[in-house]
């Protein structure tokens, strides 16, 4: 980002997006029917909303297809989902998850260490979309656990 403005997980998703559309543009304009083929992928599935949903935009009007898969050759775009780092590499990849050595924190976790978030002296801690927030995911683990309810 420019100006010394935070750089955002959505921006440097949005980012790779731009690069993935612009090698795709290319192709295109060589004469090449184009395809972008995504992975599968079973992380979040607001990141994969977001990706998928950016990438339309941009490729509908143009005639670029997207679809899910491996199998591609030339001229078609192959998209990896690869782990944020400094480096992003191959060419056409979008950071979908984070390689380092801290635990993933949950909506649990935030209400129980409140001193490493912010509120206004005014605020009640904690705000009652915290609460919220840490009972969908409770409720949303014990039914990953047992998925026959």
């Amino acid at each position: 980002m420019r100006g010394g403005t935070d750089v955002t997980v959505k921006d440097s998703i949005d980012f790779c997006i731009s690069d993935i559309y612009t090698e795709a543009l290319r192709r295109r304009n060589k004469g090449y029917e184009v395809v972008i083929y995504l992975p599968n992928y079973s992380g979040k599935r607001s990141i994969m909303q977001h990706i998928f949903m950016e990438l339309s935009e941009k490729v509908g009007p143009v005639g670029i297809k997207l679809d899910i898969g491996e199998d591609y050759d030339y001229p078609h775009v192959q998209v990896d989902f690869v782990s944020m780092s400094r480096f992003l590499n191959p060419k056409c990849s979008i950071p979908v998850s984070w390689n380092d050595d801290l635990a993933d924190w949950t909506w649990e976790d935030v209400l129980n260490h409140p001193e490493y978030y912010s509120s206004g002296s005014s605020e009640v801690w904690p705000p009652p979309h915290y609460v919220m927030r840490a009972q969908a995911c409770k409720m949303y683990r014990s039914s990953e656990k047992n998925p026959s309810n």
